[in-house]
């Protein structure tokens, strides 16, 4: 079944914004998320602070979260369009949201600011740099398209209705009738 030119729109749109919002939440990520200290000594060798072992899991927390909200709000605003409901939304919600937050990611991690203790050496002994934030792994960016996947199934399965509610589906009772 095609899609009216409204729906098509909608679903670009859904496109878009999120790459949008994947761009802002890796800018936003990379200034807010903490870097990690580290104490260099004179021969070139250094270590992190041990009061600093949290800060690799706030940096991958603040930036999962910020993707969980994102797919929250973006998977039901798109519900919202009820003449793009369907398979078609939840493909491009999921993944958009797959997308966007890997650009996020991306973004993120370039933009985050810091020293890399390894290259200070010897110049800078007996200092404490602060090394970029990281979030550790790339997994962090498969929380937002399943919460949006999530988010989206449910409000379908909550529905209740064969056709989602589409205004260009009139509803035809004799269709689902068991004999």
């Amino acid at each position: 079944m095609s899609l009216t030119p409204h729906a098509r729109r909608a679903l670009w749109i859904v496109a878009g914004v999120l790459l949008v919002l994947g761009v802002l939440q890796g800018v936003v990520w990379a200034v807010v998320a903490p870097g990690v200290p580290y104490k260099v000594i004179a021969d070139g060798r250094f270590g992190a602070l041990p009061t600093t072992s949290t800060y690799y899991f706030v940096a991958a927390a603040i930036f999962a979260l910020s993707g969980m909200v994102i797919g929250i709000v973006v998977a039901a605003a798109a519900w919202q369009v009820r003449s793009a409901r369907g398979w078609q939304m939840l493909a491009t919600v999921v993944g958009g949201s797959l997308v966007g937050a890997t650009v996020g990611w991306l973004v993120g991690e370039a933009l985050a600011r810091g020293v890399d203790p390894a290259s200070v050496g010897a110049t800078s002994a007996d200092s404490i740099v602060t090394a970029p934030a990281t979030t550790g792994t790339w997994l962090v960016v498969l929380a937002q398209p399943a919460l949006a996947a999530a988010v989206y199934t449910f409000l379908a399965a909550w529905n209740g209705h064969p056709t989602l509610d589409r205004p260009d589906r009139p509803e035809r009772p004799d269709l689902y009738e068991v004999s």
